[in-house]
């Protein structure tokens, strides 16, 4: 009878560590999980490829005058 109660006792103790050790592995899949995550936001954001900057226009002095030159006027 003693050695049934020592089985049911390690039985016990087996199923417990089994539901503890479950627990801590989903409790480190957790951790590893923000672990990457937070390490995929600390990279740099040069890894992305540049975009490419619009180039400007070179204006002369009397662009905008010329332009209005010859641009017809509205008769009133």
């Amino acid at each position: 009878m003693r050695l049934r109660v020592i089985l049911a006792h390690l039985d016990k103790q087996m199923a417990d560590y089994e539901t503890i050790a479950t627990y801590l592995r989903l409790q480190c899949n957790a951790v590893q999980a923000a672990i990457t995550q937070a390490e995929a936001e600390r990279e740099p954001r040069a890894a992305r490829p540049p975009q490419q900057v619009p180039r400007r226009m070179k204006l002369r002095p009397g662009w905008l005058l010329l332009s209005l030159e010859r641009t017809p006027m509205p008769s009133s």
